[in-house]
């Protein structure tokens, strides 16, 4: 037994103390075979929009992709020890899905940071991590006195190998004052976060700003194919690596957002609750507010490589 000073047990390794039940009285495992009982499972724990908790067009956080609050059928796991460990259910909701991390203006039912999250996964569920980490809204470069914007921590043990990187176009600073976009080259500032994740193979960056500003976000991309970024994160076994732009073509998209994100941004607006309020009060903030604004996005892909 633990001594008080020790680390509770994960719940896996507690209830693994205990025989299951065969549950033998059940279809699901006298009738199916065992490949049909994994892609239920895996159907069950793969996030999915919550239809009942649409996101406002009009809030900080709708995007194309957001545009839901996300929710995961846990219940599952709770019926019957056999279901919780049978094909690893009990680490697949973890390993199944993508990994958002907000640094500011997050969504009421995320505001996940990742030196909070990831230390609360236990050892098993950390190296079963193998979707992305999504991180919104870091900020592009330092404040312009100098003092470090980069609000991000070391990440912990079981970081996945691949991660992506979202500044919107309310990240970039003084966007509000139609300054021009400025990002440091990574070895600057930022780049020295990524450098230390163990094991990182892709790194997808993805920025996005308004109509406006599309030449100086192209200028920003094509100076991005250029980028080298050390790692340093795996001792010797790092040395001597780095990521580098994966001579593909930069990803372009386009989407029309609300035009309350217009600079300077109408704050009384974008700062209200993300989920909507009510149906009524969307259609006016339809009518106030037309989806018109629009948002250029570009995605560009670093992989691991030799120096």
């Amino acid at each position: 037994m633990n001594q008080s000073n020790d680390a509770p047990l994960p719940l896996s390794v507690q209830l693994a103390a205990t025989p299951s039940h065969e549950q033998l009285q059940s279809p699901l495992f006298t009738t199916l075979f065992p490949e049909l009982r994994t892609i239920i499972f895996t159907i069950a724990l793969t996030e999915y929009d919550d239809k009942t908790r649409p996101y406002s067009k009009h809030s900080w956080c709708y995007r194309p992709g957001f545009t839901h609050a996300g929710k995961i059928s846990t219940g599952l796991l709770a019926t019957c020890r056999r279901v919780y460990f049978e094909a690893g259910t009990h680490t697949a909701a973890v390993a199944l899905n993508e990994h958002v991390f907000w640094m500011n203006r997050h969504p009421e039912d995320n505001g996940r940071r990742i030196e909070f999250m990831l230390p609360a996964f236990s050892e098993e569920q950390r190296a079963k991590i193998d979707s992305p980490n999504r991180h919104h809204n870091p900020r592009p470069s330092p404040r312009p006195t100098g003092s470090s914007a980069n609000p991000h921590q070391p990440s912990s043990p079981g970081s996945p190998s691949a991660k992506s990187l979202t500044i919107r176009h309310s990240d970039w600073w003084y966007w509000e004052q139609h300054q021009p976009l400025r990002m440091d080259r990574p070895e600057k500032s930022w780049g020295a976060w990524i450098g230390s994740i163990p094991g990182i193979e892709v790194l997808e960056l993805e920025l996005e700003t308004i109509d406006a500003k599309k030449a100086e976000l192209e200028g920003i991309v094509r100076g991005a194919v250029g980028w080298r970024i050390p790692l340093n994160a795996d001792g010797e076994e790092g040395e001597g690596w780095v990521l580098v732009h994966d001579g593909e073509r930069p990803r372009e998209s386009m989407w029309l957002g609300t035009s309350a994100l217009a600079p300077p941004g109408n704050t009384r607006v974008l700062d209200k609750r993300t989920i909507q309020e009510d149906e009524e009060e969307e259609k006016r903030l339809d009518q106030a507010h037309p989806m018109d604004l629009k948002l250029h996005v570009r995605k560009i892909f670093f992989r691991r490589v030799r120096a």
